[in-house]
């Protein structure tokens, strides 16, 4: 890979998430159909990591960062997420 592409492949690979929920959002389908919105995003983790796993051997700094940067995502979508969840539910609007 070219030098320029060392930032732009895991820039463009991390924005997957974001656009992922923002479509989500902007169709309403958090709202609509909640659990399903939770397994689109997983999905969309779950890839980011394989891609990581996959490029390890090939890391420059940049690919280091969007390592990190995808584990703390999917630390806190598995780990944390869900229990803010259960929490927002049971407190009173």
């Amino acid at each position: 890979m070219e030098q320029q592409y060392y930032v732009l492949f895991p820039c463009s690979l991390f924005s997957l998430y974001f656009f992922g929920y923002s479509v989500l959002e902007i169709l309403n389908i958090n709202e609509k159909y909640p659990v399903l919105s939770y397994y689109i995003i997983s999905g969309i983790l779950i890839f980011q990591a394989f891609i990581a796993f996959s490029i390890f051997l090939h890391a420059p700094p940049d690919i280091i960062a969007f390592i990190k940067n995808t584990f703390l995502l999917l630390i806190f979508h598995f780990c944390i997420f869900p229990f803010l969840l259960i929490f927002n539910k049971k407190t009173p609007q």
